[in-house]
């Protein structure tokens, strides 16, 4: 027998009715509930792919990195390889042998001329040796820290004294 709190409608209607709804609704939460759970499986899925895909592009990156290093450096080697060779060879060297093209050929001067100034003041040109690393600065620069008691290789760090730089004479 119904109870006074239930609904009217349910006592009318009988109690099958809301059984079966109730199981409908469940089987549907259920099926919802798989599917979400799918769909869960899927999304992990693809971002493990992600990260691996991350990984490797990382790894990539890296190697062209590595990659573009190496060329240059060794472009930059063979540079200074054919530089010794003309500078060693004597009057018979030109630009031309170190690979320079006539429209570059100013670069190329440049470039030297920047090996061969001093890296403190950018102004002189190299013409002192420190002994202890042999590093070259202009004269004047290792002269100015050395009077200064800035007695250190700008470059290394490394202590230097009186008799520790001497000048030298590049041609």
């Amino acid at each position: 027998m119904p109870s006074r709190t239930e609904p009217s409608r349910w006592r009318h209607r009988g109690s099958v009715e809301p059984g079966l709804k109730f199981e409908e609704m469940n089987a549907e939460l259920e099926e919802n509930k798989e599917l979400a759970g799918n769909r869960l499986n899927e999304l992990e899925e693809l971002h493990q792919d992600l990260e691996e895909v991350t990984t490797q592009n990382e790894k990539l990156k890296a190697i062209m990195v590595y990659g573009k290093s190496m060329a240059a450096n060794e472009q930059g080697l063979v540079f200074l390889s054919k530089m010794f060779r003309v500078t060693v060879g004597g009057a018979g060297g030109s630009f031309a042998q170190l690979g320079c093209r006539t429209p570059h050929s100013s670069v190329c001067v440049c470039v030297l001329q920047a090996r061969l100034t001093c890296p403190c003041c950018n102004m002189r040109k190299k013409d002192a040796v420190l002994t202890k690393c042999f590093h070259v600065f202009c004269f004047e620069c290792v002269k100015t820290r050395y009077d200064t008691r800035q007695r250190k290789c700008p470059k290394c760090n490394a202590a230097f004294g009186a008799n520790d730089f001497h000048r030298i004479y590049i041609g």
